[in-house]
């Protein structure tokens, strides 16, 4: 991404993260610095939005992107949700 001569202008992204995502403590720690990063990163080329999301406890599953999935889906389409999904 960071050599990448894409035009990202008018790109919309959603990082989703939970705080279980590595094998150990350090391993979410550096997880979390390089999701933020890459937030940034979008940002700095040109994205027109981005938004990051972090999920208390979530691991690297299918469980944890299962309950992120809806909010990911009310950010690229703007609608509210019928109920809070955490």
């Amino acid at each position: 991404i960071l050599n990448s001569s894409a035009d990202l202008s008018r790109q919309r992204i959603y990082l989703g993260f939970g705080s279980e995502e590595g094998q150990t403590q350090e391993a979410n720690v550096w997880l979390l610095h390089q999701d933020s990063q890459l937030s940034g990163i979008y940002l700095g080329k040109g994205a027109e939005d981005s938004v990051y999301f972090f999920g208390q406890g979530d691991g690297h599953n299918e469980r944890a992107w299962r309950t992120r999935f809806p909010i990911a889906l009310s950010w690229a389409f703007g609608f509210e949700l019928p109920v809070e999904p955490y």
